[in-house]
């Protein structure tokens, strides 16, 4: 058994890299795997270009507790509606709570010029003035990132709202390379 676990160590240590591979304390960089998106989110929930659909009415009047809706959101880069298109936000929010306005919301985000999707997902207690809400993954370029976007309703247009939206970043595995 002595013997087993000698080899084992010995080849753990062969085969591990070497130290200096490893980053020193202090010296991570992290401006190599971080990135800052922002976006104009606009939600149009009546008229003619509608962007997101109810497809399960409340159960409570108060909070819209059960309420269902499915969005293909319109994301710009500034707040115009008519402003640059930068992509769109598809998926669905669930009114959730009985005892506040908040809404469970999941999302893919495609952006223009960029190749896969960025995947946020959490609670967005919409009256709040911000509210974080966590990105849990991604494909493509984003396949594994993770990080939070800070997200806050600035005003309104005929037949939606419009939020802005600043994801935050993280490709933990980029940190590391030399």
């Amino acid at each position: 058994m002595k013997i087993f676990i000698s080899l084992v160590l010995a080849l753990v240590f062969a085969i591990a890299p070497a130290e200096s591979s490893f980053p020193k304390p202090g010296r991570l960089d992290l401006s190599k795997c971080t990135e800052v998106i922002r976006f104009y989110l606009h939600d149009q929930f009546t008229g003619s270009n509608r962007t997101s659909a109810v497809v399960l009415p409340p159960l409570n009047n108060e909070t819209l507790f059960g309420q269902v809706a499915i969005i293909d959101d319109k994301l710009t880069k500034e707040s115009p509606i008519n402003s640059k298109l930068v992509g769109r936000a598809k998926g669905f929010l669930v009114l959730d709570s009985l005892s506040s306005s908040s809404f469970l919301q999941s999302m893919t985000v495609e952006l223009e010029g960029r190749k896969g999707t960025i995947v946020f997902h959490g609670q967005n207690p919409f009256t709040e003035s911000q509210r974080e809400i966590a990105i849990v993954g991604g494909t493509g370029e984003f396949r594994n990132v993770q990080g939070y976007a800070l997200t806050s309703s600035v005003g309104s247009e005929p037949g939606g709202n419009i939020a802005v939206y600043e994801a935050h970043l993280l490709r933990l595995w980029e940190c590391f390379k030399p």
